[in-house]
């Protein structure tokens, strides 16, 4: 996330930290830009644990670049995770789309197997740069 700060800065740019939550999909969009998501199973009802979970990920966004000056905010949306960056970038008119590399281990190699790699899928099928990030 570092990286991507002074990256940023170094543009002269603002940063959107971006969390697309692929088991779950957007059902509305209030009009201050607030997300209604679903689960993709019908069962399941863990409204809790989405919101501690995007709770955890914006405290740990504020530790990871307190002290960057740039400018950033945080942004929960659900489903596709390069439909939705390729729908946020359009609205936003982002002049690139950064992503990080992924995870190691097998859970991630195989998500990326079943599903592709999102990287791969915005470079194809958008016109925007797609800068990638290596993982610390």
């Amino acid at each position: 996330m570092a990286t991507a700060a002074s990256f940023t800065d170094r543009l002269g740019a603002s940063l959107i930290c971006v969390w697309v939550d692929p088991q779950r999909v957007v059902v509305e969009r209030g009009p201050n830009g607030a997300v209604v998501a679903l689960p993709l199973e019908a069962h399941r009802r863990d409204e809790e644990q989405t919101v501690s979970s995007e709770q955890w990920l914006a405290a740990r966004l504020e530790n990871a670049l307190d002290g960057h000056p740039v400018p950033w905010r945080f942004v929960y949306t659900a489903g596709d995770p390069a439909q939705q960056l390729h729908l946020l970038a359009e609205e936003l008119d982002a002049v690139a789309i950064a992503l990080g590399t992924r995870d190691p281990g097998f859970r991630a190699w195989a998500t990326e197997k079943a599903i592709g790699s999102v990287a791969e899928h915005l470079a194809r099928h958008q016109h925007r740069p797609v800068i990638l990030f290596p993982s610390p």
